[in-house]
């Protein structure tokens, strides 16, 4: 009796061990690939736990290392924000969840003035669309120091 208990719990124990997974699900879960578009720059808001990545085509990347703050028409800006999810593979990491939302301004040209039309693609978010546009054209690229060989 005592021997078939036993060969019965281990019986048990080795189908809850076959018919489950402890790994880790791999991030990211969304993510975001336009054609003909580069990052700018990267923004982390720890207090609601967002990520942003600002992209842009040739033309905006080069207004966003430009001091002069010029704008051409055919610019075009992506910011996207991702929620922030803790990272299986790493304590104390966080890595992108689901895409919380995704912005557009696009530089256009109406009778020799360059105009910033604003919409959100995705998602909802908060403040009117000029100051949206004001935050959005006015992050600077990202600057990466050069490397010179001695």
């Amino acid at each position: 009796m005592k021997t078939r208990n036993i060969l019965l719990f281990l019986s048990f124990l080795l189908l809850q061990a076959c018919g489950s997974s402890d790994r880790p699900v791999l991030a990211p879960e969304a993510i975001y690939a336009e054609p003909g578009m580069a990052i700018i720059t990267a923004l982390f808001n720890t207090a609601v736990q967002t990520t942003s990545v600002l992209y842009g085509n040739a033309l905006a990347v080069a207004a966003a290392h430009d001091t002069a703050g010029v704008h051409q028409p055919g610019e075009e800006y992506r910011l996207v924000t991702w929620r922030q999810k803790g990272n299986p593979l790493w304590f104390g990491g966080n890595i992108n969840d689901s895409i919380q939302a995704v912005e557009r301004v696009r530089a256009i040209a109406t009778d020799g003035v360059v105009d910033m039309q604003y919409d959100a693609m995705v998602g909802d978010v908060a403040g009117n669309s000029g100051e949206r546009v004001r935050f959005i054209i006015g992050l600077k690229g990202l600057e990466f120091p050069s490397v010179s060989q001695n």
